[in-house]
Formats: structure tokens, sequence, C-alpha cells
């Protein structure tokens, strides 16, 4: 079938059905421009729960990262995930949206 989705057939000669594609990941510059933390970046979480932190991983300020959007306010990384925003501030930002000096 034209259009790169997966034509399978169901179960016993019933109509064929489409698999749904994975999200293509996209590129997301970290920024502290407007959050102004002195951390050293956002940390990533293990589910899209702020309090469900991953301890020894961080996404570093400055660093560009790579996943697919899941819902409004989170990016999925791999299993792991990272808020969009924290306290109401934009702090991943699609790297298309950055000038170039700021990369």
């Amino acid at each position: 079938k034209e259009g790169g989705g997966v034509v399978t057939w169901g179960n016993a000669g019933r109509a064929p059905f489409e698999r749904a594609q994975e999200p293509e990941e996209v590129a997301y510059f970290v920024s502290n421009r407007e959050y102004k933390a002195t951390s050293d970046g956002v940390g990533y979480r293990y589910s899209k729960d702020l309090d469900d932190k991953v301890l020894e991983r961080t996404a570093l300020w400055g660093s560009v990262v790579r996943g697919v959007r899941d819902g409004d306010d989170w990016l999925r990384v791999g299993a792991l995930y990272l808020p969009m925003s924290l306290s109401g501030v934009r702090v991943l930002v699609p790297e298309g949206d950055v000038p170039a000096a700021h990369l």
C-alpha cells in the first residue's frame, strides 16, 4: 500500500489493517536561557512524572537531545523521559527554532 504504512492481514482472513509507524525522532536544544537554573541541566525521568528522576542521568544545558514527543509536555528519549518545560518555562526547544549562534 502506498503511504509508507505496513499492511498486514488480521486473523481468519479479515480485512487488512495498517500498523502504526513509530514517530520520527526530532532534535531539541536543552535551553537554560529563560529558566536560568544553577544546575547542570534537566534530569531524565523513568516516567512522565517530575518526581520519578533518574539520578545518574542529565541532559546538560546547551546540549542537543533526540526524541519523540509524548503528549504536550514530555519528550521520550529511548526508554526515558524529559520534561519539555519546568515551572512553566520551556527548556527543550526544537533545534530548528534556535539561532545557530546558540548551538
